[in-house]
């Protein structure tokens, strides 16, 4: 959780958010296994959804708060989460995008 925090700091380029209800989009990129490919090309039977460990509700929560108290101020602002578990499209390392929308 420090590491995650410490991240999101560096990369925040405002004061925390406070007092707006946000909405929260997450995507987590996790990297396919070895067994997906074959010969080094994606195989045809691959898995499209990521449907392995861990689940999203818990990378959500995990998520919210870390965003605490150097992004947002607390957790309750947010009113809405969109998340999604995804492959990494190529072998990159696997990460996390994470975009707030202030609700109108």
């Amino acid at each position: 959780m420090k590491t995650a925090r410490e991240v999101l700091t560096d990369q925040m380029e405002a004061p925390p958010l406070r007092d707006v209800p946000l909405e929260a989009h997450i995507e987590f990129y996790f990297r396919r296994p070895k067994a997906h490919f074959k010969k080094g090309e994606l195989k045809q039977d691959a898995p499209k959804f990521v449907t392995k460990m861990p689940d999203v509700d818990n990378c959500v929560k995990f998520v919210l708060d870390a965003l605490q108290p150097n992004v947002v101020s607390n957790d309750k602002l947010i009113t809405k989460v969109v998340a999604e578990k995804k492959w990494c499209p190529t072998d990159t390392a696997e990460r996390t995008m994470i975009e707030l929308h202030v609700m109108e």
